[in-house]
């Protein structure tokens, strides 16, 4: 091989040096392009997933790659799977003409008012038990989280006795 490589480097110009550099890139090069063919059809020969199919149907394969007709879902009924799994509680409001002490209500009565959760509706309650009763409406700006936007949303529900 080395006096193989001699007379080639003598013939173009190279040294041997150059010359197996020149071999060591050609054969990777060589190398590369064959793994490439190789695995673009033995190893990728597995089915190739359609990305313009709409993500609204999802069709299920049983172990065999049949498809099971059976699991067809649609977008609205996955979503409405969902939401019926998820605990839904709707927060009791206030009646009409009904009105909330400040001074007695307890944390049940303080939280169906609108925009009052039960932070707010322990925190009320808690100012009351410093500060003694409310003698105005107004003083329930002094709870902390009760600002004048959320006590104008409540002012016609609440009184004071």
């Amino acid at each position: 091989m080395q006096g193989f490589l001699h007379k080639l480097a003598c013939r173009i110009g190279f040294t041997e040096t150059e010359i197996k550099v020149l071999l060591f890139i050609i054969l990777t090069f060589c190398g590369g392009y064959a793994y490439t063919l190789y695995s673009d059809t033995v190893l990728n020969s597995e089915e190739k997933f359609d990305y313009t199919i709409p993500d609204s149907i999802f069709l299920s394969k049983d172990l065999n790659g049949a498809i099971n007709q059976e699991k067809d879902i649609t977008y609205n009924e996955e979503v409405s799977e969902f939401k019926s799994d998820i605990n839904t509680t709707k927060k009791e409001t206030i009646k009409a003409g009904e009105k909330v002490n400040l001074n007695i209500a307890g944390k049940s009565e303080l939280m169906k008012l609108p925009g009052i959760g039960e932070k707010t509706a322990e925190k009320i309650i808690d100012y009351r038990k410093q500060n003694g009763k409310f003698k105005r409406i107004e003083d329930l700006m002094e709870v902390k989280g009760i600002k004048i936007k959320k006590f104008e949303k409540i002012r016609e529900l609440i009184v004071v006795n």
